[in-house]
């Protein structure tokens, strides 16, 4: 188990960046999988591990935020940590399933990859 911040959390269960560091996201995405994604596979692996953070932490669910800026960015996090918490431990994404979403989007890019083989005698 690995602790991450409730921003990190959000970031994935609401759809809304409240991270100010994505290196922040990235170190919570390669510990949930188990291993680094590529940049293409990151809205694919957001959407993949939000109902492993949810299955672990159910109450996020209910966390709807009307209306985040930088004006008011520090007070709307600041409420959200007393009301669930600043830290939360969570269990990584089992392995087996971790190498299937990455077969999976590997299927996905290989169907819409077209290769032009070139003749040499062309």
């Amino acid at each position: 188990m690995k602790t991450f911040k409730l921003e990190q959390l959000l970031t994935i269960t609401t759809g809304l960046r409240l991270v100010v560091n994505m290196k922040e996201m990235y170190a919570l995405i390669s510990y949930m999988m188990g291993f680094d994604i590529f940049t293409h596979e990151t809205p694919s692996a957001l959407e993949f591990i939000k109902p492993h953070i949810l299955s672990q932490y159910p109450d996020l669910e209910s966390v709807h935020i009307q209306r985040i800026t930088e004006g008011n960015y520090a007070e709307v996090m600041s409420t959200l940590r007393k009301q669930y918490g600043e830290k939360f431990l969570l269990n990584p994404i089992l392995y087996v399933d971790a190498v299937k979403f990455r077969k999976d989007e590997f299927e996905k890019v290989k169907h819409k990859t077209v290769f032009k083989i070139i003749d040499e005698d062309e």
